[in-house]
């Protein structure tokens, strides 16, 4: 008996260091990332891998926000994220509601159509977006950038969206529409909620 918890802690034991292993290679570059930010030029290039300096420079963040115009860029992320992720929530929550719950012509066809998109490689459809971006004179703007992002996410999370309502109890709809509530009403009130 003893030497069958023995040999459980053992494995157990083995199974935590390699695990554990993996995790500090895993996390490295971004310790390393962390660690060189905060090194002098001439630390960086000089023990340019190693995760310990000598001098420690907070002022490099002062320094790269000023300098850099990071304020600028950090706007930017900030404007394209909350944009994006407000679009495509939007824009795939209503898609997946009315695929989850809706009959209508040509429901299986469209629902094979945008399978099939998800297997195509981004490669192929990269002129496609310049050319759409394009057209509606949206190059190097923070909107093109946000209508690719939204573009590239839909069918994915309308699916998403869709597994979820489908999962919802269809008597909350009919006791929502029997008490007076429209299609998006339901949408907005039962559905999303």
């Amino acid at each position: 008996m003893k030497t069958y918890h023995i040999r459980q802690f053992a494995f157990r034991v083995f199974g935590h260091s390699i695990f554990l292993a993996f995790g500090i290679v895993y996390m490295y570059p971004f310790l390393w990332m962390i660690a060189s930010s905060l090194k002098t030029k001439s630390e960086f290039f000089k023990n340019g891998l190693s995760l310990f300096s000598q001098q420690v420079r907070w002022n490099n963040y002062a320094e790269a926000w000023a300098s850099a115009k990071f304020s600028i860029y950090f706007s930017n992320t900030l404007f394209v994220s909350i944009m994006s992720t407000a679009l495509i929530i939007l824009i795939t929550s209503m898609a997946g509601y009315v695929l989850a719950r809706k009959k209508f012509p040509g429901k299986r066809v469209l629902v094979g159509i945008m399978l099939a998109t998800l297997f195509l490689p981004r490669g192929y459809t990269i002129i496609p977006i310049f050319e759409i971006v394009k057209a509606f004179n949206l190059l190097n703007t923070l909107w093109a950038v946000i209508i690719v992002n939204v573009g590239t996410s839909v069918v994915f999370n309308t699916f998403l969206f869709a597994g979820y309502f489908v999962t919802l109890p269809k008597e909350l709809e009919d006791s929502a529409t029997l008490d007076g509530a429209n299609f998006p009403q339901v949408y907005l009130h039962i559905a999303i909620r």
